[in-house]
């Protein structure tokens, strides 16, 4: 699986490379976003459901390789991300009566490389661009002010770090407005090729895969023919099939964020 991993990241650099000497096309772009995050947990067999709702803010950087309006060809972007959230309340439920609590956050680091090949359409008015991505993301979950059954209570941290790589197809419609205003929309879905857990008491599981599901909606407004603002929303869905250890379990678990979008862009 390892060797897959690598293998899968080295292809991706690979073909990256053709474009790097055409810096006409390169914009580099500081995306922030800022919204709300869910984390659940759910293992059937004892009826068990964990969930936790808190802030959520990513900060993106990201460089892309795009066409000028009305040209076909490939289209290419690299993108490296820091989701953080501060701490909150987590209720554990087992046969739908509380058993535990804590207050629990997360933080972490994301890179996608993403390769598509635009199509225009209505003369120089939209575009759509099939796209294909690798991803990956590692996730840092902290547990701590633990409250068991109301009677048992512990400060103490523990630590659970999340390894996920992905494979996934969508597609993105692009609407020139104007010379000044373009519309995006982007929709992608996944699998799963890799997620394992480490648990600072608990030890290291393997998971048995999931799927990824994202969407965003971006308005551009060009200020310069080499600067331009994006505001829009985003929606993102991470769901991970568990697994067990001889020692532990690792629950089905769904991360689902959402909010909106603040980005500048310098093209090149």
């Amino acid at each position: 699986m390892k060797s897959l991993r690598g293998l899968l990241f080295i292809t991706a650099i690979t073909m990256l490379l053709p474009s790097l000497c055409d810096a006409a096309n390169w914009g580099v772009s500081f995306e922030n976003k800022i919204g709300a995050a869910t984390y659940s947990e759910t293992y059937k067999p004892f009826e068990l459901k964990g969930r936790a709702d808190t802030f959520y803010y990513e900060g993106v950087v990201a460089a892309t390789y795009q066409r000028p309006k009305g040209e076909k060809g490939v289209v290419e972007r690299i993108d490296f991300g820091m989701p953080v959230t501060p701490y909150g309340p987590e209720v554990w439920k087992v046969s739908g009566r509380r058993y535990q609590t804590d207050d629990m956050r997360f933080w972490g680091a994301k890179t996608n490389i993403e390769f598509g090949y635009a199509f225009p359409v209505l003369e120089d008015r939209l575009t759509i661009t099939p796209i294909g991505r690798y991803g990956f993301n590692f996730t840092r979950f902290s547990r701590t002010n633990f409250t068991l059954l109301n009677i048992l209570r512990s400060s103490i941290v523990v630590n659970e770090n999340c390894w996920v790589h992905h494979l996934d197809l969508g597609a993105r419609i692009t609407h020139y407005a104007s010379d000044r205003i373009t519309f995006r929309f982007m929709g992608l879905f996944g699998f799963v090729v890799s997620d394992i857990a480490h648990n600072s008491v608990l030890g290291s599981i393997t998971g048995d895969g999931g799927y990824i599901a994202e969407t965003d909606f971006n308005i551009d407004c060009r200020f310069t023919e080499t600067m331009k603002a994006t505001l829009g929303g985003f929606f993102g869905l991470q769901h991970l099939e568990g697994g067990e250890s001889d020692t532990a379990i690792w629950p089905d678990n769904t991360l689902t964020t959402y909010g909106g979008m603040l980005s500048l862009t310098k093209q090149f």
